[in-house]
């Protein structure tokens, strides 16, 4: 079971998980099934990677689509930019929707903390353009 499926199993019952200083809380943990609260502790390191990780994309403007995988931010009606993980890198893409047709443009792909580098930049200059 990936980090991102126990975040969502956790959340689902009512509590939530919370990383500060490389340590995680479960908020209202007495909740869980003793099961679920065993795979938070063995899955520990990789929840609060996904969890810092998830707090860096939304830092600069992302919304969380799937915990530590898939993050989204609306540029305008139609047009997205989406930053996913592809499993051996991640990539930085931006989607815009017509009536008729729908067009992608790859912008970045490589390690999450270049890729959300060039996310930063692009929105930087999105919002100078937009000024």
């Amino acid at each position: 079971m990936s980090a991102g499926e126990i975040i969502r199993l956790v959340e689902n019952e009512g509590c939530s998980l919370e990383a500060m200083n490389g340590r995680l809380r479960i908020t209202q943990g007495e909740r869980l099934d003793p099961s679920l609260v065993e795979w938070v502790k063995e899955n520990k390191a990789e929840i609060v990677a996904v969890l810092n990780r998830d707090k860096e994309a939304q830092g600069i403007g992302f919304l969380v689509g799937l915990y530590g995988s898939i993050y989204m931010q609306a540029l305008g009606k139609r047009t997205h930019v989406y930053l996913e993980d592809m499993g051996e890198w991640w990539e930085l893409r931006r989607e815009t929707y017509t009536e008729t047709a729908s067009y992608s443009k790859i912008l970045a792909k490589g390690t999450f903390p270049d890729v959300l580098q060039r996310a930063s930049s692009y929105f930087n200059y999105i919002k100078g353009v937009s000024a």
